[in-house]
């Protein structure tokens, strides 16, 4: 089957619609693709298995995978053809058994080629391969059916991957217009459509920032620091003790008000002393999470209103944007951290999760100023920073007792913000 024959195959069987569709995003989409069907049109199936395994004959690689589940059988169809071994990786956590990541045998060390249906920005195929390189595969190239992005090759490239497709929309389009099947209006839709997407991803990165998160990029570079301390004291002395030993290197302070039994007027009076003259953030770690009352009324009869003394709060968006909404209205000028993932003992948080966390933030870009972000490799917050939104910024713990990062490694990470809890923790990461 030849290429266009492959396109006028697709259109026909309805893998490639045109008309007016909304997407998950909801925007409205003049095209649609959606290719999880051809898995039971055997020949078109293996259409697509030829022509992509004709593809990759003159690339390097010892295994191949499909990302699940649409490009699974037809990774499957291509591993038989060019005779290479497939593996993948799980697309859910699994909690019991070997708890395996990557499914099939494989060598540390040895290359993986990435098969996927389509590619639309390639941050989530780039995912997959950060994942096959926590488990010690090198991935290098990457092989898609459709190349619907605007400019996801470059992105690739700019990481270090190679992206290589069957075809474009582009020659899709054309196809289809030279036969006859959509119109030259249709074109031009698609193709205002595409430009006006490269138009707002360029609009988004000029979008004036919450001032909060102004304030801490500024103090970042201005105490050439992205240090943030999390103080834990029952008292105020031993609270007190800690603050200075840190205080000239941190950008934030991060502690919670109510563990800290002797807290007077005076208390508050000292920190703000302390601010103004080691310039430094405070984030109330309360972790609020929105309670049936409604949680302006809780944190307005509070015997402490952050309010007063705090830059940030902390909180876990677990019923949904309102209590982040709520906390505007107490203070609008009082930011939030979301906790997007963390990795302790019998934590329910998966990757799932942390994109829908990132997804709601996204909508209250002057709310949510960032999120908490546990990880255990460098890879792994690689990976969480290319799906923040623009605008918000990223906490990461060395926690190395805990099975996280250590200090020495952490402020290479890729984190806006890296949290100790000591002061020998604190000296190491701020040099």
């Amino acid at each position: 089957m030849t290429k266009k024959e492959y396109i006028l195959r697709l259109y026909a069987t309805g893998a490639v619609k045109f008309g007016e569709f909304t997407l998950k995003s909801g925007i409205k989409s003049p095209f649609y693709i959606d290719l999880r069907d051809i898995i039971s049109d055997n020949a078109l199936l293996e259409a697509t298995a030829n022509l992509l395994s004709e593809k990759a004959k003159s690339l390097d690689f010892d295994y191949v995978t499909g990302i699940p589940y649409t490009a699974l059988p037809v990774a499957t169809l291509m591993a038989q053809k060019l005779g290479k071994p497939l593996i993948y990786s799980r697309k859910e956590e699994k909690s019991y058994g070997t708890k395996n990541a990557i499914i099939g045998k494989f060598e540390k060390g040895k290359k993986c080629l990435v098969v996927d249906d389509l590619i639309t920005s390639g941050e989530s195929i780039m995912e997959t391969a950060e994942k096959y390189s926590e488990e010690g595969l090198l991935t290098r190239d990457f092989m898609v059916v459709i190349d619907r992005s605007k400019g996801g090759a470059a992105y690739l490239h700019s990481h270090g991957y190679r992206l290589h497709s069957l075809i474009r929309l582009d020659e899709i389009v054309d196809t289809l217009f030279s036969e006859g099947a959509i119109s030259r209006q249709q074109v031009d839709d698609i193709e205002s459509f595409m430009n006006a997407l490269g138009e707002k991803k360029t609009a988004q990165a000029a979008l004036p920032l919450n001032p909060k998160v102004q304030k801490i990029i500024d103090l970042c570079e201005q105490k050439q620091s992205r240090l943030a301390v999390s103080i834990v004291a029952n008292d105020s002395k031993t609270f007190f003790e800690k603050l200075e030993a840190v205080a000239p290197m941190a950008v934030m302070i991060i502690f919670d008000i109510e563990a800290i039994r002797d807290v007077e007027d005076a208390f508050f009076e000292k920190l703000k002393s302390y601010q103004e003259q080691y310039h430094f953030l405070v984030l109330q770690d309360r972790q609020y999470v929105a309670p049936l009352g409604g949680l302006d009324r809780v944190l307005q009869n509070s015997c402490y209103h952050f309010d007063t003394w705090a830059d940030f709060v902390s909180m876990h968006p677990l019923g949904g944007t309102k209590a982040t909404e709520e906390i505007g209205k107490i203070k609008a000028d009082v930011g939030a951290f979301w906790y997007a993932k963390w990795n302790r003992n019998g934590s329910l948080t998966n990757d799932n999760y942390t994109r829908k966390v990132f997804e709601m933030g996204a909508k209250l870009p002057q709310r949510v100023a960032g999120y908490f972000c546990d990880a255990k490799s460098l890879q792994e917050v690689r990976r969480m920073r290319n799906k923040i939104p623009a605008g918000q910024l990223m906490i990461v713990t060395a926690s190395p007792e805990k099975g996280g990062l250590t200090p020495e490694e952490a402020p290479g990470a890729g984190a806006d913000l890296v949290i100790v809890d000591s002061a020998a923790a604190a000296q190491m990461v701020f040099e």
